[in-house]
This record gives structure tokens, sequence and C-alpha cells, in this order.
């Protein structure tokens, strides 16, 4: 039986891929490996298209994966220093909620460990 461990969501613009997302559940998460959990690994937006709204979606879309999965919450790992990544995490509802060490070359950077509850409310 095969089983999906990772999904990919793009945007696309004009059939050029400008964004995407990576999405881990339990068996392929880096961190956490709990099985109410959804962990985003990567969202990029290709600098150009950044501000107008392609990471919110694709946030949206993580978020909207994870419930549909039955899951509680999306978490992510995020640099200490990319506050612009933070603030934006921040204002679509995630929260600090720990850190890891994260190798980096030579070195040993924190990156802040952040998480949402996903599941709808009654």
């Amino acid at each position: 039986m095969l089983e999906s461990l990772l999904q990919v969501f793009c945007g696309k613009k004009e059939g050029k891929i400008i964004g995407y997302t990576k999405v881990n559940l339990v068996p392929a998460q880096t961190d956490i490996h709990d099985p109410k959990s959804l962990e985003i690994s990567r969202l990029y937006v290709l600098e150009e298209f950044l501000g107008i709204g392609l990471g919110k979606d694709l946030l949206d879309y993580a978020f909207d994966f994870a419930r549909k999965q039955g899951l509680e919450y999306v978490w992510l790992g995020v640099w200490e220093k990319n506050a612009r990544a933070i603030r934006f995490y921040e204002k679509n509802g995630l929260v600090k909620f720990g850190t890891h060490p994260f190798p980096f070359g030579d070195e040993i950077q924190t990156d802040w460990l952040m998480k949402k509850t996903v599941t709808y409310q009654k």
C-alpha cells in the first residue's frame, strides 16, 4: 500500500510556479511527530510576487488540508532572526510555543516553533 507522507501545494501565474508550500504528515515531520499535527516544512514565494497574498493563500490551503485530515494543529519552524516571516506567521494566527537548534553550516542557529489550532470550533 502506498501512503503520501508529504504534500506540495503550488501557486501559479501564467503557468509558472511562483510559490509553494510543502507539508509533512507525522512520519516525515522533523521535530514534533504528533499524530494530531501537520508540519509546514517549507513556504516560499518568489520575491517579485511577495505582497500579493499568495503566501497567505498557501498557508490557508495548508490549514484547510490539515482540517480535512482531521488534524488539530499546524506547526512550523522559523529562524528567530527572520522578523518578516515571524510577523507574517503571527498575523496569520500562529504563536510561538518553543525553540529548536538548527545547524546551518558551521553554526547552530535557533528556530522558533510556531503553531496554530485548526480544528473547527462548534
